[in-house]
């Protein structure tokens, strides 16, 4: 793959707050924006909502990239910038349909032809991450335009929620996923597919690959509003761990290493 031309400054100019005003700031790579993004998360009070933040790109060739992150609260996500102009990228260039847009018809509605050329020059000559998962190991594009969206992830919870509403044992709250948890997702569709097996094992009481021991304490903390953890393993390499909070407010799906 051919070197794309890099960032040369990142600015994040102006945003809504619901706590503590934006103060205009420049970082220099992709890591420092999420780590802007991530502390604007933490002064966000309510986990409902959007907080919009305008930002613009400025790359090594002078070319500018301006667009609007709808940042959350920090229980949801921990900001991903890099990741947001690429599924942007790959949508307005006609290069991916989402799964929650059910035909092509539906789909090209949402295009021009302005915004596909824009973002297919992004997709090809810049750095953006097209081509590259998130861990820099090369995928091929195949495999990027067959990955899910952050979208389809919250249809296939909903849906799962709607299954198991008069099945499940355990009362949830929110379902949220780490950011590494959610990247292999994003990239990985039968990793996801097992992530949803495990939370629907989890919600039925079905606590994994636990010892006896730990099976009693879990069945002990269900009955005694203490808090529940559970863990399954995808194959050899790949473990999660489910864990549910005693005020039953919280679900998170981790990794080992994030716990």
């Amino acid at each position: 793959m051919k070197n794309k031309i890099k960032i040369k400054e990142i600015r994040f100019i102006d945003g809504e707050s619901d706590r503590v005003p934006l103060i205009p700031t420049t970082v220099y790579s992709w890591n420092k924006a999420n780590a802007f993004l991530m502390k604007r998360s933490c002064y966000k009070e309510s986990k409902i909502g959007d907080l919009k933040t305008d930002f613009v790109i400025t790359f090594e060739d002078g070319f500018e990239y301006k667009g609007t992150y709808e940042l959350k609260h920090l229980n949801f996500e921990k900001g991903d910038l890099k990741g947001h102009i690429l599924r942007n990228a790959l949508f307005y260039s006609g290069r991916h349909r989402p799964s929650h847009i059910e035909t092509d018809e539906s789909y090209n509605l949402c295009l021009t032809e302005e915004g596909k050329e824009l973002y297919s020059q992004l997709l090809d000559h810049y750095d953006i991450g097209y081509g590259v998962s998130i861990n820099r190991d090369i995928v091929c594009e195949k495999e990027i335009l067959n990955q899910i969206t952050e979208i389809d992830i919250g249809i296939e919870i909903k849906k799962l929620f709607s299954r198991m509403e008069n099945k499940k044992v355990i009362e949830h709250g929110n379902i949220v996923f780490t950011r590494g948890v959610q990247n292999n997702c994003l990239s990985d569709k039968e990793f996801f597919k097992f992530v949803l097996k495990s939370l629907e094992k989890h919600l039925l009481g079905d606590w994994g690959e636990m010892c006896l021991e730990d099976i009693r304490e879990n069945d002990y903390s269900l009955e005694n509003n203490f808090r529940v953890f559970s863990s399954y393993e995808h194959d050899s390499h790949s473990k999660i761990y489910i864990v549910t909070e005693r005020d039953r407010s919280l679900t998170t799906v981790l990794f080992p290493s994030e716990y």
